[in-house]
């Protein structure tokens, strides 16, 4: 029956059930990524528990800053600030302050690819001026800054 609405999907089993299908068969840099999508997913959604738990059996805190990956590192960045929001919005100021105090110690947009750094002393190339446009993040895509301060 094309006409019977279907049964409502709960978007937390489906984001589960699609990073198994990633942890199962993608690259490494695939399941970081999928793992680190899914504690965002919780984050967002304020289950903090949840993405507290998957990022600490996950370990990609130790292993994130060895990859080089620097797509990985923004995706990694933006979990930890969505984290350290969720432990704030439940009232886990403690929590909150671990995720975000690595984040919030200097150049945050850059950190969050939600802006490049303009100096009159940039030793940066014009090439990797480009190449840093080339990853931000689109604007409705922005954490909002002055929330994080």
């Amino acid at each position: 029956a094309a006409d019977s609405p279907e049964a409502p999907v709960d978007m937390a089993d489906k984001m589960a059930e699609l990073c198994t299908n990633i942890y199962q068969n993608g690259t490494d840099r695939q399941k970081t990524r999928a793992m680190l999508c899914h504690i965002y997913h919780h984050a967002i959604h304020d289950r903090f528990l949840e993405a507290r738990d998957l990022l600490l059996m996950s370990h990609l805190q130790e292993t994130i800053p060895v990859t080089g990956d620097i797509s990985t590192m923004i995706l990694f960045n933006r979990t930890m600030v969505t984290l350290g929001l969720a432990a704030f919005r439940l009232g886990k100021i403690w929590d909150a302050h671990q995720c975000l105090s690595d984040i919030c110690s200097g150049r945050v947009r850059e950190l969050l690819a939600q802006g490049v750094s303009t100096g009159r002393f940039s030793d940066k190339t014009p090439e990797q001026e480009k190449a840093e446009k080339r990853r931000q993040v689109p604007y409705h895509q922005h954490i909002n800054l002055d929330l994080l301060e």
